[in-house]
């Protein structure tokens, strides 16, 4: 966890440094509303990773622009995780509602936006129950349950359009399924200032 603290803090330090605004930058600050939908595949680790494959991954997003460094968004994703041909039984349904702060470059004069960002939110998690040569592995059921990303992307932008590219670690705590950990890969479309 120190690590973790010491790495994000030289992160910081070093996106304050390369992105320090002059007089010229403040004419092309860069605020507003903005919007993406994207569709990925969804890569399960740790305990998910026994039983599941990959998923499909959906995501809308909300957000505001607040300076050429900092941003916030709303996100909500929907990934369904198909088992495994040894298993038997259904599938996992994880929907995710996460308030997510990025860190980048959203200046309006770059055409390259590359971001990291971090979020907290609640996962909505059901499966069915996974059976192995007719031994119960794991009971199904569905809950509820808090959780956090971190991750990064990339955009290429087009006037108010851009085409991204992210790539985020996902984790919920457990309650009485599995913790789920997975990392979706995505691709969409953003509409911003």
């Amino acid at each position: 966890m120190r690590k973790f603290v010491y790495f994000f803090l030289a992160l910081t330090f070093i996106t304050f440094n390369i992105f320090s605004q002059d007089d010229e930058e403040l004419t092309y600050q860069n605020t507003g509303l903005f919007s993406s939908a994207a569709i990925g595949v969804g890569v399960p680790v740790g305990d998910l990773d026994k039983g599941y494959k990959g998923s499909y991954d959906f995501t809308v997003d909300a957000g505001y622009i607040f300076s050429n460094l900092y941003a916030a968004r709303l996100d909500a994703s929907y990934n369904k995780f198909t088992l495994d041909a040894a298993y038997s039984g259904g599938s996992m349904n994880i929907v995710s509602i996460r308030g997510d702060f990025l860190i980048g470059n959203f200046k309006k004069r770059s055409n390259i936006i590359l971001y990291g960002l971090g979020g907290f939110g609640v996962f909505f998690k059901s499966s069915e129950d996974i059976t192995k040569d007719n031994v119960l592995i794991q009971n199904g059921g569905s809950e509820t349950d808090f959780g956090f990303a971190v991750g990064g992307g990339s955009a290429l932008r087009y006037k108010n359009m851009a085409f991204y590219t992210e790539l985020l670690f996902n984790y919920s705590f457990k309650d009485k399924l599995a913790p789920a950990s997975f990392v979706p890969i995505k691709v969409g479309v953003m509409m911003i200032p």
